[in-house]
């Protein structure tokens, strides 16, 4: 017979071979039939955590990290389902790392990337998609006329239009579950501390004239 070696088990347990079946171990104590792992647990089953260790778990589970990766999770979803709706189908939510920090000038793909903190490897492959949809375009940097800026076709900057309009709805939807005065103090508390925190979440061109031809 043929040895699967699949998972551990404790070699000290004695070994079983069930009944019509493959056998399931081999000397070093690996075994791959379900039947073995089953009994296996059966006999030695997971100790019951005590209250301290509950606590931990709970405290590890419930950081602010968290909640507050939750809730950006929360937020993108809702905001890519609406700008879907709103005629962009093929939107989805790896691009909102590109609109949520190209503005409404031109910059350049390093920058990009810096500031969604993805890779230029990373960050190229979803602007060439964006550009196969239409929605961006490279242009000729005014500073460096080797490199290549990027900036928003016409359809980009309707998608930008439709998106802010969708956010606001969002907002709205968020401020109706928690009480409008909440969530707009948090808003303020929260952007409080990414100023205060120095978090240079902003790319430089943000500042470009929006009133320039595109």
């Amino acid at each position: 017979d043929q040895w699967r070696p699949n998972c551990s088990i404790d070699p000290a347990l004695p070994l079983r071979r069930p009944t019509g079946a493959q056998p399931a171990c081999d000397f070093r104590g690996f075994c791959y039939h379900p039947e073995h792992i089953n009994s296996l647990a059966r006999e030695r089953p997971l100790p019951m955590q005590d209250e301290h260790s509950q606590q931990n778990t709970r405290r590890l589970s419930g950081t602010l990290a968290r909640i507050l990766r939750e809730f950006s999770r929360d937020y993108d979803r809702r905001v890519a389902r609406g700008i879907q709706a709103r005629g962009h189908p093929r939107i989805r939510l790896s691009h909102q790392v590109v609109f949520a920090n190209i503005g409404l000038g031109r910059i350049r793909v390093t920058e990009l990337a810096e500031c969604a903190q993805i890779t230029q490897q990373a960050m190229g492959k979803t602007l060439r998609e964006l550009e196969a949809l239409g929605y961006i375009e490279r242009a000729v940097d005014e500073q460096d006329r080797r490199a290549k800026a990027i900036r928003l076709t016409q359809r980009g900057r309707q998608l930008v239009a439709d998106a802010i309009e969708v956010a606001e709805e969002v907002r709205g939807e968020y401020a109706a579950r928690i009480g409008a005065a909440d969530f707009a103090e948090l808003d303020t508390r929260l952007r409080e501390a990414a100023r205060k925190l120095e978090l240079g979440y902003l790319p430089a061109s943000w500042a470009d004239d929006t009133t320039a031809a595109p």
